[in-house]
């Protein structure tokens, strides 16, 4: 079981009008109701339909495909950006960190750590303190994998940070070096995916390296305004748009605007 910690949680984006759900770790789509194709079909004159009871299903099939719409542009904005593929890569560099250092492992070692782990009483690899900041406690002297938890905790650290900045409130880092150093340890793993020539480690990590003054984070007021605040924003645009244009009345129009004000 993952602990309950804000670093851990993997929340889909989802739909509360039709139950559409946006996995972006899977990429999966999940439509919440089968009818929305329907209304493809229907969109030519909403309000010629005669039959009431046919028009007010008719909209909320509309209704329905244009929440289906809105996790469909989530994953054209995990996929299609600059930021959704950095994200990518970052989980990419962090699944290959594992496989490099637990293949490298003894395997009486190996087998003792996935044994705390999977136990009745499991013991996290990676342990984590009541302000998410790396257990440094459970860093014993001389444990070979003392390198990997730090390298792996730093990895969903940023990438944590990237997609929701509040969460690292909390947790005391030099946010400079360590962006920095995933920076260029996600560019190794890239370039030798793709064969390219790596530039090196000190180089990479030169180029991404910031002061702390120079890193910050954009806020409206007092509310921090994140990546996942950025793609609702224009994912909630698009849906809005959608409705409108499918031709759905006014009525109707603002009723659904109410339904997403109430749900975020």
């Amino acid at each position: 079981m993952i602990p309950s910690l804000s670093l851990l949680i993997r929340p889909p984006y989802n739909s509360q009008i039709s139950g559409s759900t946006y996995d972006p770790y899977t990429l999966f789509i999940r439509s919440g109701d089968a009818l929305h194709m329907l209304s493809s079909r229907l969109h030519y004159g909403v309000e010629n339909i005669l039959d009431e009871s046919l028009r007010s299903f008719v909209q909320q099939m509309i209704m329905n495909e244009a929440s289906l719409f809105h996790e469909e542009y989530h994953w054209i904005q995990q996929n299609g950006t600059t930021v959704g593929a950095f994200l990518a890569l970052l989980r990419y560099s962090q699944e290959r960190t594992t496989i490099n250092h637990l293949t490298g492992v003894q395997p009486h070692s190996l087998s003792q750590l996935l044994n705390k782990r999977f136990s009745e009483s499991p013991c996290p690899i990676v342990q984590m303190g009541n302000n998410e900041e790396l257990d440094l406690s459970s860093l014993h002297e001389n444990d070979p994998m003392n390198l990997f938890r730090q390298i792996w905790y730093d990895h969903q650290l940023i990438s944590s940070i990237f997609n929701c900045s509040n969460k690292q409130d909390k947790i005391s880092y030099p946010r400079g070096q360590v962006f920095g150093e995933i920076t260029g340890d996600a560019i190794l793993h890239f370039c030798d995916r793709c064969g390219w020539q790596y530039p090196g480690n000190e180089l990479a990590r030169k180029w991404y390296r910031f002061d702390e003054q120079e890193m910050f984070f954009v806020a409206a007021g007092n509310q921090r305004f994140t990546t996942r605040d950025l793609f609702e924003g224009v994912a909630l645009a698009n849906e809005l748009e959608l409705v409108f244009f499918r031709g759905t009345s006014n009525k109707h129009f603002i009723k659904f605007a109410d339904q997403l004000d109430n749900s975020n």
